[in-house]
């Protein structure tokens, strides 16, 4: 089976849809599975950058982008019955057959996400949390489910091993955001934008500063979002709004 790839995995802020994630994974190894062999040497996106907030994948149409099947017959059988009794089990067995390979509980995590499927998607990962994409992805998915310190969580581990990573701050800012520890979320989206000068990530900023009723804030936030977009009608309109409640 073939599934068509609609989209990566997203982080949607209130304002718009941003571009995250771990691109460009490498993996190179062969995965056997009963008879079947499956060759992953190619490098996966575990994020893209979606127009809109992420889709499910369908079954094959008329795009030529694709991705693998890695669920064993069993997993499929449970998915394409609607069932949630018996995924538990049926995936220990599954990850104890394939030796629990971190790529494979990746690769097998991201085609849930794809699906659309997001807990089962978070319960793949977390097997395999102790490789950065897998912690990564169980990150996402815990804040896409609303599962927001459970994300921060997954986040805190993720930068104390990897400080650098942009997408690691944007996501535990929009689930500090969600969890209303406001300061920390500014705190984290602002790391973001020292990576990446992103109109959403300044409009969100701006918007938690104006929730707050910090209108300073929210005003020296847009004159920066307004300096890095001039022409942004979303950061210009919002910007005309606080200063005349600093008038």
């Amino acid at each position: 089976m073939r599934i068509k790839i609609i989209a990566g995995i997203g982080l949607v802020l209130g304002c718009g849809v941003l571009s995250a994630g771990f691109r460009n994974w490498p993996f190179s190894r062969n995965v056997t599975q009963g008879r079947t062999t499956r060759n992953i040497t190619e490098t996966k996106k575990i994020l893209q950058a979606p127009q809109e907030a992420p889709k499910a994948a369908t079954v094959e149409g008329e795009s030529s982008r694709y991705i693998q099947e890695f669920r064993n017959y069993e997993l499929i059988n449970i998915d394409t019955n609607g069932k949630i009794a018996g995924f538990d089990q049926a995936l220990e067995q599954y990850l104890n057959s394939v030796g629990r390979d971190v790529n494979l509980i990746f690769m097998l995590g991201n085609e849930y996400f794809m699906l659309g499927k997001y807990e089962k998607a978070f319960k793949v990962f977390s097997k395999g949390a102790s490789y950065m994409p897998n912690l990564f992805g169980a990150a996402t998915t815990a804040r896409l489910t609303g599962n927001f310190q459970t994300a921060v969580d997954y986040y805190d581990q993720l930068l104390e091993n990897r400080s650098n990573m942009p997408e690691a701050w944007l996501g535990r800012g929009l689930a500090h955001r969600a969890l209303k520890n406001y300061s920390n979320a500014i705190s984290d989206l602002n790391n973001y934008l020292n990576y990446r000068k992103d109109e959403s990530v300044y409009l969100g900023i701006g918007g938690i500063y104006i929730e707050i009723e910090d209108y300073v804030g929210a005003y020296e936030t847009l004159l920066n979002g307004k300096r890095a977009f001039p022409s942004s009608k979303g950061i210009n309109d919002m910007l005309s709004k606080v200063t005349a409640k600093l008038n």
